[in-house]
C-alpha cells in the first residue's frame, strides 16, 4: 500500500479502508484481500512477458534487434513496423537513425 501513488488522495485510500473493513468485518487483512491495482505489479511478476537476466542486458541492443524483427516481418514497412512495436513512424525513423539500420 506505500508503494502505490494514490491518484485520489485521502478519499481513496479512505474508501479502499471502508471497503475491506465491510468485506472482512474482525478479520485481519492480508495482502492477497487487497483490490489489484494495490499489488505490486513488477515485484509480482504480474503483466510481464521478460524477465531481466540477473546480469542485467544492453537496452540499446534490444531495440535495435526489435527494430530490425519488426522491420523484416513488415518487409521494410516503417507504418506496420511502427504499428508493430508501439511507437509512432517518427520514433522508429528516429530509432533507425540512431541504430544505422538500412531500410
Amino acid at each position: 500500500m506505500l508503494q502505490y501513488e494514490w491518484p485520489g488522495n485521502i478519499r481513496e485510500l479512505k474508501n479502499h479502508c471502508d471497503r475491506l473493513a465491510i468485506l472482512l468485518p474482525g478479520k485481519v487483512i492480508k495482502p492477497e484481500n487487497l483490490p489489484a491495482e494495490l499489488h505490486n505489479k513488477q515485484e509480482q511478476g504480474e503483466d510481464s512477458f521478460f524477465d531481466l537476466p540477473e546480469v542485467g542486458i544492453n537496452l540499446d541492443e534490444v531495440e535495435k534487434d526489435l527494430i530490425i524483427q519488426a522491420m523484416s516481418r513488415t518487409q521494410n514497412n516503417k507504418t506496420r513496423s511502427a504499428r508493430l512495436l508501439g511507437i509512432s513512424r517518427d520514433a522508429l525513423s528516429y530509432r533507425l537513425q540512431k541504430y544505422q539500420i538500412a531500410v
